[in-house]
């Protein structure tokens, strides 16, 4: 593709976009890098998401991570099963 040539890629179905970015979002991901083709042949626009490692957090989501201080009474056991 030739540096500074304007196209645009259209028709992007929104939720299908958003929820993606939702997902990114959720798995610590802070950036994303967004690169673009529009195939005339095809007449077909894509869009390509793609995360580098170092775009996500280091830190673990403290909600992901299991306590071990949880304490379950018979009532609490016995809905589970």
């Amino acid at each position: 593709m030739e540096a500074n040539k304007d196209f645009k890629v259209t028709k992007i179905p929104l939720e299908m976009f958003i929820n993606l970015l939702v997902i990114l979002y959720e798995e610590g991901a802070n950036f994303i890098d967004l690169s673009a083709q529009v195939d005339e042949e095809e007449k077909r626009d894509t869009i390509k998401i793609a995360v580098q490692e170092d775009y996500y957090d280091e830190e673990e989501d403290e909600d992901d991570v299991p306590s071990a201080n949880v304490k379950l009474s018979d009532d609490d056991i016995n809905d589970l099963i």
